[in-house]
């Protein structure tokens, strides 16, 4: 799958095709030249004359055997009849472009075309003396052993490359001494390896090809999944069933009556009547003893001969090449194509249990196979070579190592032109140890351009492979880790499935990438060795921010842009450390969990266990939590020097939000998500630039009061508006300003991030002239009400503000009046309302601020 398209630059198979072998040994029998003529003659005739496309509705795209099969039988015929074959999918089924006819096609497998009988099939050579139960030994599988004697008996010449193979393989057990000890070679390691490279060394061309498919051999033997490990499905010997199914359809020398209606139902879905005995193995799940193995609402169906022995054909193709690729050991590794490691991506049926495990042979699947789907004619050749690149490649260069990753590489067009989709498939445990079944998995689609939503989930590559290395199932990984880091899998595929559907992506499933990955911060912040198995999400730069490409991140909802205006509280002031500038308040992350930075520049962020700026607590409300970081944010401005309070937020949250939060109408659980999701985002504002609020105070003064059916008051008011015309405030928000606790508006005047709003002017609206004063620390405020002494708190902040040259309306007999009294409780939530930034602070300051004459 690394293959790059430099021809220099591809990496060398562990041990070449191209071994030099002795001559007499492994020179073509004079009937097979032959044969090779007359196939010759066939296919420059075929050439000349095509006929109209065979439609093969036997050859779908699942199950994983029906779509092996459709290669099995394009690569024959393209290899043994007509090379000038062309085949693609179509409404469901493999569609073939060949000189051949129909029935032509039909003899091909079965006896050879016309009356010479040529070109004719013949099959791959595909033998396992390693294997578990093979027939080369003496003391091994007797059946096995009778049938290979069977077809060395045969003088068929579609056989000659089948018989040469096993004569070699035996000749090589024999002068090892190994055709006596059968157990030497299938127990013993180091002789098993050994047999695997000796006979990959000497067996002719046609049988490394299924060699290659099987196995690639490093410091230890890497198996092809598609068949098995190197040819055995648990104690089933794969190659003994295909010798079995080949003898079946074939016939050594007389095949099975069936056989010609088998290959009738397995290319053009014709009813049959028989079958057999042998299982179809992983690729065939309908053919297991296994309930809810198959597709099908039937228990378990006969094998038809032909599906397994074209199926196995079909996974010839897919051989094996060393590749450096990301992984766990940070080494080399096998890799066939499109083949890779399984990850849950929010479809049916996926389980976190079964994606890879620190212990590997512990796993629950396999592997998971990415299966092209072209729809466009296409020559074997071409098809080769688009498998050998085996190309799922991202943007950054780096090939996909597991399914998201894929989905990454699809996205960005970094695939083989001419694909328009691909088939998933993962082989599962679900037979018990050691066997496996292919489940499909959905399919992906190929887009026609690169998604917009790569750049935003880009920015995460780092954080996300190295959760995907260091936090897998095994000693020290909770379950709840585990859910959190597969949670933020699953939101990057439901992006990219959403960017590429007609629907587009949507807001909610871009927040629920940043969601997902603060919640696995945050599970990880709790264990013992969070330093060394993971570290911090790095900040997001701007286009989380701004509308990137036409996505926004606003779902409309008062959970998010309440949210919002918390997770960008931003850095305040500056103290020097170790040589090195430093935020003296850092931005609100630094409350949530127990990080820091090491300078003002950096959007790198390091655990800090010795924080106690971290003080969100999981058990505690949201707004008691609140109140904790505003507490804490304001006892940290004694650490350096800067302007007003570390309050500042670039966002600013509205009137009819905060009511509806202080009037428990809101999902608590999700702007507490939100916040630590968001907060992954730098901060645009720091120190006195860019804070939410208006630089005006508007004229709220009544034209009209009223009293409703139940003798409660209203009142109506002329809605200020800017420059151009538009409302500043809607009726809304002015009604929500009045709703608030009374001594809100007073209070919060005393918490503002930025500098106080103008006062009032009697009759109009006051504009900012950019003089007026910062709020000062009111941390005494703060404290009063965290203990329930409301009328002390808010004559205290009419003090601080009748200092500031902001004299209050209200007298100071009043302040203290049960009018404005609460319950400790309701103090202490008010408390955590107040570090909330407004969008309209200079609303709260025509309410509660004594105007200036005009």
């Amino acid at each position: 799958m690394a293959r790059t398209n430099s021809a220099a630059a591809r990496t060398p198979r562990s041990v070449s095709s191209r071994v030099p072998r002795k001559p007499a040994s492994h020179r073509r029998l004079s009937s097979l030249r032959r044969g090779r003529r007359r196939r010759q003659t066939c296919h420059r005739e075929g050439a000349a004359s095509m006929n109209q496309p065979l439609s093969l509705p036997g050859c779908t795209p699942e199950p994983l055997g029906n779509y092996l099969k459709a290669l099995g039988l394009f690569r024959l015929v393209s290899e043994q009849a007509d090379p000038n074959a062309r085949a693609w999918w179509k409404k469901g089924c493999l569609w073939l472009q060949t000189g051949l006819s129909r029935t032509e096609l039909e003899e091909f497998f079965l006896v050879g075309v016309g009356t010479e009988k040529s070109p004719v099939y013949a099959p791959t050579p595909i033998f396992a003396p390693w294997g578990g139960r093979p027939g080369f030994y003496a003391n091994g599988n007797t059946k096995a052993r009778e049938r290979q004697q069977r077809l060395m008996q045969t003088a068929h010449v579609r056989f000659d490359q089948c018989r040469e193979t096993l004569q070699i393989i035996t000749s090589l057990l024999a002068a090892r001494g190994w055709i006596d000890d059968y157990e030497k070679v299938t127990k013993k390691d180091a002789t098993k390896q050994e047999c695997i490279r000796a006979c990959r060394m000497i067996v002719p061309p046609a049988a490394t090809e299924w060699f290659d498919a099987a196995i690639a051999m490093e410091e230890s033997e890497t198996y092809g999944a598609l068949f098995g490990t190197g040819g055995n499905e648990g104690s089933t010997d794969l190659t003994n069933n295909f010798l079995e199914l080949v003898e079946d359809a074939l016939g050594f020398p007389t095949p099975k009556p069936f056989s010609n209606e088998g290959l009738q139902a397995a290319l053009f879905l014709a009813p049959r009547s028989a079958g057999s005995d042998v299982p179809g193995g992983q690729s065939f799940p309908s053919t297991a003893e296994a309930p809810n193995a198959g597709q099908d609402f039937v228990g378990k169906t006969s094998t038809n001969p032909w599906d397994v022995v074209l199926m196995m054909e079909g996974c010839v193709l897919f051989a094996g090449a060393l590749t450096k690729r990301l992984s766990q050991y940070g080494k080399g590794k096998a890799a066939f194509p499109f083949m890779l490691s399984y990850v849950a991506t929010d479809a049916s049926g996926e389980s976190v249990r079964e994606q890879p495990k620190q212990d590997v042979k512990s796993e629950k699947c396999r592997a998971e196979f990415w299966m092209p789907i072209w729809n466009q004619p296409c020559s074997l050749a071409d098809f080769k070579a688009m498998l050998a690149e085996g190309r799922l490649q991202r943007r950054n260069g780096a090939n996909a190592e597991h399914s998201v990753r894929a989905m990454e590489a699809v996205a960005a067009l970094g695939v083989s032109r001419g694909i328009r989709s691909f088939k998933r498939f993962g082989l599962f445990e679900r037979r018990g140890q050691g066997y496996y079944i292919a489940s499909q998995l959905g399919d992906f689609i190929v887009p026609d351009k690169p998604v917009r939503s790569l750049d935003l989930i880009e920015q995460i590559d780092e954080f996300r492979n190295q959760a995907y290395t260091s936090l897998r199932e095994g000693p020290r990984v909770p379950d709840r880790v585990l859910y959190a880091r597969a949670n933020l899998e699953k939101a990057v595929a439901r992006v990219l499935r959403r960017d590429i559907g007609a629907d587009g992506v949507d807001a909610a499933s871009l927040v629920g990438v940043v969601v997902g990955a603060a919640q696995l911060e945050r599970e990880v912040s709790t264990l013992k060795d969070h330093s060394k198995m993971l570290r911090p999400c790095q900040w997001l730069c701007g286009l989380w921010q701004k509308r990137s490409n036409g996505l926004s991140f606003d779902d409309g909802t008062e959970e998010f842009r309440l949210a919002s205006a918390v997770a960008a509280i931003a850095p305040w002031g500056k103290v020097e450390r170790a040589g090195r500038t430093i935020p003296a308040v850092d931005a609100i992350r630094c409350n949530l969990l127990p990080i820091s930075r090491d300078t003002s520049a950096t959007r790198y962020w390091n655990w800090d266990d010795t924080s106690r700026s971290a003080v969100w607590s999981t058990s505690a409300t949201l707004l008691d939590n609140f109140a904790r970081v505003m507490q804490r944010r304001l006892i940290d401005t004694t650490r350096g020097a800067g302007v007003g309070l570390p309050l500042a937020s670039f966002y600013g949250a509205s009137f009819s939000d905060l009511l509806k939060l202080w009037n428990q109408q809101l999902d608590e659980t999700r702007i507490a998500d939100l916040i630590h999701g968001l907060s992954l985002m730098k901060s645009w504002a720091s120190d006195d630039e860019g804070r939410a609020g208006d630089t005006f105070t508007p004229d709220l003064s009544p034209t009209a009061v009223w009293f409703d059916a139940l003798d409660q008051p209203h009142a109506t008011f002329e809605l200020p508006r800017d420059l151009s015309g538009r409302d500043l405030l809607s009726a809304t928000d002015v009604q929500a300003a009045f709703e608030l606790p009374r001594g809100y508006a007073l209070l919060k005047l005393c918490f503002l991030g930025g500098r106080l709003p103008p006062r009032p002017i009697e009759k109009q609206a006051a504009r900012s002239d950019g003089t007026e004063p910062y709020p000062s620390a009111s941390i005494d405020i703060l404290r009063m009400l965290s203990a329930g002494r409301m009328p002390d708190a808010m004559s205290r902040a009419a003090a601080k503000l009748k200092a500031l040259g902001y004299p209050t309306l209200i007298p100071d007999a009043a302040l203290r009046s049960a009018e404005f009294d609460l319950a400790p409780s309701e103090c202490r939530r008010l408390a955590g309302l107040l570090l909330i930034p407004i969008r309209h602070p200079g609303a709260l300051a025509s309410l509660v601020i004594k105007p200036k004459p005009f």
